[in-house]
């Protein structure tokens, strides 16, 4: 049984396993939650784009809790995303581009 805002990671890259005809996570051997009751922090995503603005102009990183980093990434170049996000409060889904920055 787990309690209530427990975190947890899901084994096989979170594929959802079907059990009678009804959707679920694996999160051990032979333990499994209801996909219906998970919230999910970030999906994977593995795109390569190029980030808007002028040319070699920068354009400010943030944190996953939406706070400014003295990091930016530059605009007209291409850049890897490893996982998608949105920023609690915020409307607007965010990319990591780097380990801690989004």
């Amino acid at each position: 049984m787990l309690k209530k805002s427990t975190t947890r990671k899901v084994l096989n890259n979170a594929k959802v396993v079907k059990i009678h005809g009804k959707a679920f996570y694996q999160i051990g051997k032979n333990q499994f939650v209801k996909a219906v009751n998970v919230i999910t922090s970030s999906q994977k995503v593995n795109v390569r784009v190029v980030v808007k603005g002028r040319k070699n102009a920068k354009v400010r990183t943030y944190t996953s809790t939406g706070k400014r980093t003295r990091h930016f990434v530059y605009g007209k170049k291409s850049y890897k995303f490893t996982a998608k996000r949105g920023i609690k409060g915020k409307t607007t889904t965010s990319y990591q581009v780097r380990i801690g920055g989004f």
